[in-house]
C-alpha cells in the first residue's frame, strides 16, 4: 500500500502520486527545439502540390437574413476557382461536427457577427483579394445581446421550469458581509500586464490522400477537432 491516498484511486491501488516521473520534474518539451530554433511548421506553412486557398468571408451583422451575395466582380479576378455561399454549398444531413448543430453555409439565416459566409479560393493573395469584392447585402434584424433580459428563455434541461428552480449561484452583498464581519483585512494586490499572443495564425491545410483526408490543423483540441 502507498504511505498516502490521493483520493482518486481506488482502495489498494498503487496512488501515482507514489509513482510520478513527470510533475514538477524539469523535462524537455519534444518540441522545444523546433520552436526555439525556428523550425516547427504551423499548419498553414506545410507545402502541397498544386495548393488551394480558401478565404473566409465573414457576416458584418449580428442578426438577420442575407438578401443578396454580389460576386459579379469576384468572377472576374484572374486564378479565382470558386465562391462558395449558401447557395452552392453542399448540405449536411443530421449533426455532424462533432454534434454541432449549427452548420455554416447551410442557409441565408445569419445568427452571430463575423459568422462565415462565404468562401473564395485560390492563391491565397488573390483570394484576400477576391473576398475583399463580394457585396453582401442583408436584412438586418435588432439582435439580442442583454443576457439578463432574456434569461427566462435560457435552455433548461428537459422537465425544468424557468424560475422555479434553483439558481446555480448568486450575487451575495459585500457591504452586509463587510459590516458583519469581526476582521476586515484592506490591502491592494497588483500583478504585472501580460500579453497573450498568439504566434500561429488560424489555418488548415487539408489534403486528400485516397479516401483519407489529412489536416493540419492549428488547434488547442485536438481529439475535439478530430470528432
Amino acid at each position: 500500500m502507498p504511505s498516502f491516498q490521493c483520493g482518486y484511486c481506488t482502495p489498494g491501488q498503487i496512488c501515482s502520486r507514489d509513482t510520478n516521473t513527470v510533475v514538477g520534474k524539469p523535462l524537455n518539451r519534444v518540441d522545444g527545439y523546433l520552436k526555439v530554433t525556428g523550425g516547427a511548421r504551423y499548419s498553414a506553412e506545410f507545402s502541397v502540390a498544386k495548393m488551394t486557398y480558401g478565404v473566409m468571408i465573414q457576416s458584418t451583422i449580428a442578426k438577420g437574413k442575407i438578401a443578396k451575395i454580389d460576386t459579379k466582380a469576384v468572377e472576374q479576378v484572374p486564378g479565382v476557382l470558386a465562391v462558395i455561399t449558401h447557395l452552392n454549398a453542399p448540405k449536411a444531413s443530421g449533426e455532424k461536427g462533432g454534434g454541432r448543430k449549427l452548420q455554416v453555409l447551410q442557409d441565408n439565416v445569419v445568427l452571430y457577427s463575423g459568422q462565415h459566409i462565404g468562401v473564395v479560393a485560390d492563391t491565397f493573395e488573390r483570394a484576400m483579394y477576391a473576398a475583399s469584392l463580394v457585396q453582401v447585402h442583408y436584412d438586418e434584424d435588432k439582435p439580442t445581446i442583454n443576457m439578463r433580459d432574456n434569461l427566462a428563455k435560457a435552455y433548461l434541461p428537459k422537465g425544468k421550469i424557468p424560475k422555479e428552480e434553483p439558481p446555480d449561484s448568486t450575487h451575495g452583498n459585500v457591504n452586509q458581509g463587510l459590516a458583519a464581519a469581526a476582521v476586515r483585512i484592506e490591502q491592494t494586490y497588483t500583478t504585472p500586464i501580460e500579453n497573450h499572443n498568439l504566434m500561429e495564425p488560424h489555418a488548415t491545410t487539408a489534403v486528400w490522400q485516397g479516401d483519407q483526408l489529412l489536416l493540419y490543423d492549428a488547434t488547442q483540441g485536438i481529439f475535439s477537432a478530430q470528432q
